[in-house]
């Protein structure tokens, strides 16, 4: 379990997190266990020892040994050679990449601890239980260890060592077991043994589960009137409904992807360009390019979702961007921007992929690049807030290039906004942030150009005159976030416990 939960997460830099890539890893392991479980009972009825065992899983732990170090050089080998910016989707790409660098990295340790089952109700079988009583122990004690292995990397090793630390601990975990059968020692039960693997892991958990009171949020000043479409998606339950004020004012549309009601990811007022949320302070961006009139933009956002800032982008500027690309990694939710308002040009374009993934594969710069991407809006997904993705998207800006965030945070002291500040300022020399009135989004802003003015310049677009002007009554340089703040690496980057709120 702990090999199975962390392996998506290793892949995830240079394949994405998508229901492909955890479909390929999760397949992976049945097959190996599968294929384990087969020719372990073949094994067990010729060897039946538990030194035999013990060989293996030494044989099982050297082999998990490499994976924390090829996964990306392996992933890197098995994705194509960059291309041109095209409208065509690098889907296949993903789920066979996935595939082979899973079989080639996690099956042959998994094959071997397939065997394990099989080998321990045999060598019970042999001590004289019943082959039910053997049958029942092993899979009790492989279902508690599953248990905590399922908790152990989600709580406490991913967060608090990292993804290449995590398979090497399981690699350690696998030999320790090699050993505790090669070496004699005082027999002990198993339901004893698997009793105590079970305190030390829930004790390991709680250690790290912060304790702290439950939050109230309050529902806010709108109530939903009306669900206008429902659908379950491959990746997520996607809901779209129509809000109306309590007080009066301009009904919205709303979409939601399988959090509570109250979020959204994308938003409309009919026959209104602004949105009264944090995009109107996105769809300001283009104004930080004096000369975007002679030279139009070209931006990108990621997690475009519904096409809400790529919407507004094209509507309160169209002659100043010449070509937007709306990254979404679920195909459901990017085919309802005509139902949010988003009709893109012929320049305009549409890619359904993970947004790292599309980054890294398109051949093209861009002088806007926008990230607005959460998972089951609670924290921008790991692998798109790390120094290498960050790196990543500034090989992807031109010279005059500008790159913003969407950080949703309650304080620019918090943990998750320092670190992201910290591994921000580590790629980019000119950093600012622009809080948000009446949220908790953080613009933040960032160039490769250290003298870049990040503030918008004169002669925009009437519409935005007050989103304009609290833009710049807001805008602050980012602050040293000291050297306590976490600088966030693809081995290591725990924005989920970061957000939590404290």
């Amino acid at each position: 379990m702990i090999v199975e939960l962390t392996a998506a997460r290793a892949l995830a830099p240079l394949f994405g997190a998508s229901l492909y890539v955890w479909t390929n890893v999760i397949g992976v392991v049945l097959l190996a266990l599968t294929i384990g479980y087969w020719f372990g009972g073949r094994l067990a009825d010729r060897n039946p020892e538990p030194r035999f065992l013990g060989r293996l899983l030494v044989v099982a732990a050297v082999l998990s040994l490499p994976a924390p170090f090829l996964a990306i050089p392996v992933g890197s080998w098995l994705m194509p050679v960059p291309e041109a910016l095209s409208p065509l989707v690098t889907t296949g790409h993903v789920v066979r990449g996935s595939l082979a660098a899973s079989l080639l990295l996690f099956a042959p340790p998994l094959l071997l601890i397939g065997m394990v089952g099989p080998f321990v109700t045999r060598c019970l079988t042999d001590r004289g239980l019943s082959s039910g009583q053997a049958a029942g122990q092993t899979l009790a004690a492989s279902t508690l260890g599953s248990l905590v292995g399922t908790y152990l990397p989600a709580h406490v090793l991913i967060e608090g060592v990292g993804v290449r630390a995590t398979l090497l601990c399981a690699s350690g975990i696998l030999l320790v077991a090699a050993i505790v059968l090669l070496i004699p020692f005082r027999k002990a039960s198993i339901t004893t043994t698997a009793f105590l693997v079970l305190v030390v892991g829930l004790a390991c958990w709680a250690h790290g589960l912060p304790v702290r009171g439950l939050l109230d949020e309050a529902v806010g000043a709108s109530r939903e009137v009306e669900v206008v479409k429902e659908l379950e998606t491959a990746y997520q339950y996607v809901r779209v409904s129509r809000w109306a004020p309590v007080a009066g004012g301009p009904s919205e549309l709303r979409l939601s992807l399988d959090e509570g009601i109250t979020e959204f990811h994308s938003v409309l007022r009919p026959g209104e360009l602004l949105t009264g949320y944090y995009y109107d302070h996105f769809a300001l961006l283009p104004e930080l390019f004096p000369g975007r009139g002679d030279k139009p933009l070209d931006v990108i956002v990621l997690g475009g979702g519904a096409g809400t800032m790529s919407r507004q982008l094209r509507a309160l500027h169209p002659d100043a961007c010449r070509r937007i690309v709306n990254v979404e990694i679920d195909p459901g939710v990017a085919g309802l921007a005509g139902v949010f308002g988003h009709h893109p040009n012929e320049q305009d374009l549409t890619i359904v992929a993970d947004g790292r993934v599309a980054l890294a594969r398109l051949d093209h710069r861009f002088d806007l690049a926008i990230l607005d991407a959460y998972a089951r809006q609670i924290a921008v997904p790991p692998h798109l807030g790390t120094v290498e993705f960050f790196e990543l998207v500034k090989r992807r800006l031109t010279k005059r290039g500008v790159f913003a965030m969407n950080v949703s945070t309650h304080d620019v002291k918090s943990p998750l906004f320092r670190s992201l500040s910290r591994t921000v300022r580590q790629v980019f020399p000119n950093c600012a942030y622009v809080s948000v009135p009446g949220s908790w989004n953080l613009v933040l802003v960032a160039s490769p150009d250290p003298e870049r003015v990040l503030i918008p310049s004169a002669g925009g677009d009437p519409v935005l005159d007050g989103v304009r002007k609290a833009f710049i009554r807001a805008f602050l340089t980012l602050p040293d976030p000291g050297k306590d703040a976490m600088l966030l690496v693809d081995d290591r980057a725990p924005l989920e416990q970061l957000a939590r709120v404290r």
